[in-house]
């Protein structure tokens, strides 16, 4: 067991959903679920919801108005969970809502002690997560998820590590260490199988406090975004309560650029593997036509050959305009993304004067780097498929002629 302790640790479940999936109350009905495992029971959040409550809303919270308590729409629960034979309270709320044509939930676990004085040893982390409850494999959301994990450093740490720039180099070297260290055994407590776990990604500092990243896209492996982020400032803290719809919004866009990004992958062996066949279509078509005089057998083998190209190619547009479609998701939401950081950015500037405090540069990266390189990469991915269109067609009306001129020869000898 690790002997690293955090305070007030919290968890934030940010999960998405297709608002037209198969199963439109699927975040919710998890999340019962989810509050089952960590035997909070009778919660019966799918219940309290209404997924038709104003469609015409670009963002609406979910609960039904009867089930609204004091103009609260985040139900709020607790429970015990049992550690070394000791109850541990926690407690918590679910938020649902959507947001135009997606399902959300934000979900919030804690200990119900007040401030960061409520100290953990790291290991506890895992009483959060029974059965790997929190990961995607069991939440299943079809946009995907952000899970972020909250906590304050322990008090000696607190100074040095909100102002690293005045240790010496050496120092500072080993502060970062000793906080990818406590960030990594965060993740092992959370997630004890190793197997399930993202690798880290980047670190760096939100709001003045060090931010870690875990998850890289990879296609042999499930996406997970997992946050880790250990306060060392009041002011981190408040401005992240303070801008908490927005970060609800801001991960909503990030997943569904993650997911359309992710379905353009798989989009392109069935391109290529179109293409392939394409062209080998087009060298069967040519290989006959290079006979001297046709058959009438010929001419219905080129017929039959024809028809299973511009069915071919039927497809192959079909894949072409998925591949479009992404490109343009993930460029709509792109600027929905900036568009929230600069709403983020305008409220903590409004309220605090500390310009480390209100770097969101963390952040930004995403937009900055990743959304540009989706777009290139689909935008090249789309110039290297398009002339397959016009090859399908230049062949097939190059091929109907011919066929037209041999039956007409064929006539004439009859």
């Amino acid at each position: 067991m690790s002997h690293q302790v955090i305070y007030s640790p919290n968890i934030h479940l940010f999960a998405y959903h297709f608002q037209n999936s198969k199963n439109p109350k699927q975040l919710y009905e998890k999340c019962d679920e989810l509050l089952d495992k960590l035997k909070i029971s009778d919660f019966n959040l799918k219940q309290r919801i209404n997924l038709d409550k104003e469609l015409d809303r670009f963002r609406v919270d979910l609960i039904k108005e009867e089930e609204i308590k004091n103009d609260n729409v985040s139900p709020p629960f607790e429970g015990k969970l049992l550690l070394d034979e000791q109850q541990i309270k926690i407690e918590g709320f679910a938020y649902p809502l959507r947001i135009d044509d997606s399902y959300a939930l934000a979900l919030n676990l804690r200990c119900p002690e007040e401030g960061q004085n409520c100290q953990k040893n790291v290991s506890f982390l895992k009483q959060f997560n029974p059965d790997n409850c929190l990961l995607p494999e069991f939440i299943a959301g079809s946009l995907g998820q952000t899970l972020l994990i909250t906590a304050w450093l322990p008090e000696k740490q607190r100074e040095l590590y909100s102002e690293p720039w005045q240790l010496p180099d050496d120092q500072q070297k080993l502060s970062e260490i000793a906080l990818i260290e406590l960030a990594n055994e965060c993740l092992n407590a959370l997630i004890p199988d190793c197997q399930k776990q993202p690798k880290l990604h980047r670190q760096g500092q939100l709001f003045g406090s060090p931010i870690f990243e875990y998850g890289i896209l990879s296609k042999n492996t499930v996406y997970q975004h997992i946050l880790l982020w250990l306060f060392c400032t009041h002011e981190a803290d408040k401005k992240f309560a303070n801008c908490y719809q927005d970060f609800i919004d801001l991960f909503c866009y990030r997943n569904q650029i993650i997911q359309s990004y992710t379905h353009s992958r798989e989009i392109f062996p069935m391109l290529e593997a179109n293409y392939k066949n394409i062209e080998q279509e087009i060298d069967k078509l040519e290989n006959l036509t290079k006979r001297y005089n046709l058959t009438e057998e010929d001419l219905n083998q080129l017929e039959v050959q024809i028809k299973n190209l511009v069915q071919t190619a039927s497809k192959y547009a079909r894949y072409l305009q998925q591949l479009e479609q992404k490109r343009h998701i993930i460029a709509v939401h792109t600027r929905n993304y900036v568009e929230k950081l600069r709403v983020i950015k305008s409220i903590i500037e409004h309220e605090y004067s500390s310009w480390l405090g209100n770097d969101i540069s963390f952040l930004e990266e995403f937009s900055r780097k990743k959304c540009r390189r989706f777009q290139e990469q689909i935008q090249a991915d789309l110039a290297y498929f398009a002339p397959g269109s016009g090859l399908i067609d230049q062949a097939i009306a190059s091929i109907r002629v011919l066929v037209e001129i041999e039956q007409l020869r064929i006539n004439r000898q009859r």
